[in-house]
Protein backbone atom coordinates (compact mmCIF):
# COMPACT_ATOMS: atom_id res chain seq x y z
CA UNK A 1 0.00 0.00 0.00
CA UNK A 2 2.93 2.10 1.04
CA UNK A 3 4.18 2.09 -2.35
CA UNK A 4 1.30 2.40 -4.53
CA UNK A 5 0.72 5.66 -2.71
CA UNK A 6 4.22 6.83 -2.78
CA UNK A 7 3.61 9.41 -5.56
CA UNK A 8 0.89 10.79 -3.99
CA UNK A 9 2.13 11.29 -0.58
CA UNK A 10 4.80 12.84 -2.15
CA UNK A 11 3.12 15.41 -4.17
CA UNK A 12 0.49 15.78 -0.72
CA UNK A 13 3.78 16.50 1.32
CA UNK A 14 5.40 19.00 -1.06
CA UNK A 15 1.94 21.36 -0.69
CA UNK A 16 2.89 21.03 3.03
CA UNK A 17 -0.42 19.03 3.43
CA UNK A 18 -0.37 16.22 6.46
CA UNK A 19 -0.93 12.58 4.75
CA UNK A 20 -2.21 9.29 6.43
CA UNK A 21 -2.82 5.77 4.92
CA UNK A 22 -5.82 4.54 7.17
CA UNK A 23 -6.54 0.96 7.08
CA UNK A 24 -9.53 -0.84 8.87
CA UNK A 25 -10.33 -0.13 12.73
CA UNK A 26 -9.25 -2.51 15.03
CA UNK A 27 -11.68 -5.12 15.36
CA UNK A 28 -13.77 -4.40 18.39
CA UNK A 29 -14.16 -1.19 17.59
CA UNK A 30 -15.60 -2.13 14.24
CA UNK A 31 -17.93 -5.00 16.04
CA UNK A 32 -18.98 -1.88 18.12
CA UNK A 33 -20.03 -0.12 15.10
CA UNK A 34 -21.96 -2.42 13.03
CA UNK A 35 -23.72 -3.05 16.61
CA UNK A 36 -24.41 0.48 16.60
CA UNK A 37 -25.79 0.46 13.08
CA UNK A 38 -28.24 -2.07 13.41
CA UNK A 39 -29.89 1.07 15.25
CA UNK A 40 -30.70 2.48 12.18
CA UNK A 41 -33.21 -0.42 10.45
CA UNK A 42 -36.24 0.01 12.19
CA UNK A 43 -37.76 -3.08 11.23
CA UNK A 44 -35.41 -5.41 12.99
CA UNK A 45 -37.21 -4.45 16.40
CA UNK A 46 -41.10 -5.10 16.59
CA UNK A 47 -43.52 -2.64 16.44
CA UNK A 48 -45.47 -3.40 19.00
CA UNK A 49 -42.46 -4.17 21.45
CA UNK A 50 -41.72 -0.57 20.41
CA UNK A 51 -45.06 0.93 21.40
CA UNK A 52 -45.42 -1.25 24.71
CA UNK A 53 -41.59 0.43 25.27
CA UNK A 54 -42.61 3.55 24.91
CA UNK A 55 -45.73 3.37 27.29
CA UNK A 56 -45.75 6.12 30.28
CA UNK A 57 -47.03 4.28 32.80
CA UNK A 58 -44.15 1.82 32.90
CA UNK A 59 -41.12 3.00 34.62
CA UNK A 60 -37.90 3.96 33.27
CA UNK A 61 -35.11 1.65 34.31
CA UNK A 62 -33.66 5.15 36.19
CA UNK A 63 -36.95 5.44 38.21
CA UNK A 64 -36.88 1.72 38.95
CA UNK A 65 -33.53 2.08 40.33
CA UNK A 66 -34.88 5.07 42.28
CA UNK A 67 -37.70 3.45 43.90
CA UNK A 68 -35.18 0.70 44.89
CA UNK A 69 -32.91 2.84 46.71
CA UNK A 70 -35.58 4.66 48.00
CA UNK A 71 -36.81 1.64 49.75
CA UNK A 72 -33.49 0.39 50.96
CA UNK A 73 -33.26 4.09 52.49
CA UNK A 74 -36.82 3.28 54.58
CA UNK A 75 -35.79 0.07 55.38
CA UNK A 76 -32.22 1.24 56.83
CA UNK A 77 -34.18 4.01 58.68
Amino acid sequence: MNFALGWAREIVLALGWDFEVWSEPPEAELANLHFLAGYRRDWLFSEDLLAESGRPDLPSPVEEREQDTHAAEEELA
